[in-house]
Formats: C-alpha cells, sequence, structure tokens
C-alpha cells in the first residue's frame, strides 16, 4: 500500500505543480515563506538566541541564518531567519554580525552589507552598493578595527565597470571605492597580469 501511494504522489506531483512549481511545493512544505513580489516582507517572530558558544550558518539556496549550538552539538532550529537573496557570510566583528547579499535580482540589481544582532539575528542598518556590483566576500583587516574590504565582482551588463574594493568604514557605515580596473591596467600595481574582469574575490 506504502509503496502504491509513492508512485500515485510521484505521478501526481508534477500534474498539480507543473515543470517548475516544484521546487516552490517543496519550500513551502519545508517551512520556506511563500514568493511574492521583490518589495514584500514576510513577518518573522523576534528571536532570542541562547547565550554560550555558537556557530552562525548561512544557506545560499534556502536564505537562511541560524545559530548552531556548540556546548548541545546541535543547530537550534527556532533560530532559523529568512535573509535577502544570495546571502554571504556571515562575518563578526565589534559585536555585531555582518553579511552580503545581492538583495534583489531583477535589472535594478540592488546590493547591499546587512549588519545584524547575534543576540536576536534581527537586521540593525543597511549599506548599499551600486547597481550590478555583485559582492562576494568581506575581509576584516587585522589591526584595523572597524575597517572592512569588501569585493565587488561587477557584471557584464556594465561591462565590469564595478569592479572595485569598498573601503568599509563599519562605525560609520560608510565606503570608499578602489577600482579595481585601474590597478590592473597598464601602469597599475597589479599590473597587466590579469583583466580587472577576473579580478573577482579578495583573495585573486
Amino acid at each position: 500500500m506504502a509503496h502504491s501511494l509513492r508512485i500515485a504522489l510521484l505521478t501526481l506531483l508534477p500534474a498539480l505543480v507543473g515543470c517548475g512549481g516544484v521546487q516552490d511545493l517543496l519550500d513551502q512544505l519545508a517551512g520556506k515563506p511563500e514568493a511574492r513580489d521583490s518589495g514584500a516582507s514576510v513577518p518573522q517572530p523576534s528571536i532570542s538566541v541562547p547565550s554560550g558558544p555558537q556557530l552562525f550558518c548561512i544557506t545560499n539556496v534556502g536564505h537562511t541564518l541560524v545559530a548552531f549550538s556548540l556546548a548541545e552539538h546541535q543547530v537550534l532550529p527556532e533560530t532559523r531567519r529568512y535573509l535577502d537573496l544570495d546571502p554571504v557570510g556571515p562575518w563578526f566583528s565589534g559585536g555585531y554580525g555582518y553579511y552580503l547579499s545581492r538583495v534583489e535580482t531583477s535589472g535594478a540589481g540592488s546590493n547591499a552589507l546587512i549588519e545584524f544582532l547575534p543576540q536576536s539575528l534581527a537586521e540593525r542598518r543597511r549599506l548599499k552598493f551600486p547597481v550590478n556590483s555583485n559582492p562576494t566576500a568581506l575581509l576584516l583587516l587585522p589591526g584595523h578595527p572597524g575597517v572592512a574590504w569588501v569585493a565587488l565582482r561587477g557584471s557584464t551588463f556594465d561591462n565590469f565597470a564595478t569592479n572595485a574594493i569598498a573601503v568599509v568604514n563599519l562605525n560609520a557605515f560608510t565606503y570608499s571605492l578602489a577600482d579595481l580596473n585601474a590597478l590592473s591596467g597598464p601602469g597599475g600595481a597589479i599590473g597587466t597580469r590579469v583583466g580587472g574582469e577576473a579580478l573577482t574575490s579578495l583573495a585573486g
């Protein structure tokens, strides 16, 4: 009976949700908020992260941030929080957490560094980067408290004109840009060994 039911479900699933709807259905069954327009927000209950040694994990596919208790050796599902699109991180400095996000994926291409409170995972501040700049990594500079570099990958939409390192003042939550295209061009500090479009990470 169970075998027959499984076959029936597998047969009916494509008919019910269509070719592109399987992932949406699985997301709903997993408790992921229903997709809406890019300006909509999903109410989330306030979270209180238990004290103690924690790891914070971000999943890019599920767009979630969740705490892992090192004392209990388990994920704390009650701390799960849904993030903006394409989250990367997290990083921590000065008592705050940070993650990068390509906030919305239409032609506007908004990008941001988002600061959150580790105690509640609630957003505190948001620093927006240029359209289509595609932030990929953050580096906290040793010996320079409150200063971080963010790698902006650029995009084919603007011929990688937004390739840069954003030098971020985490206290004032402002940034200035170091143009990687100029650094990699003739006479630049990096030289002509690689084009600006290939400089897509701080490690590179």
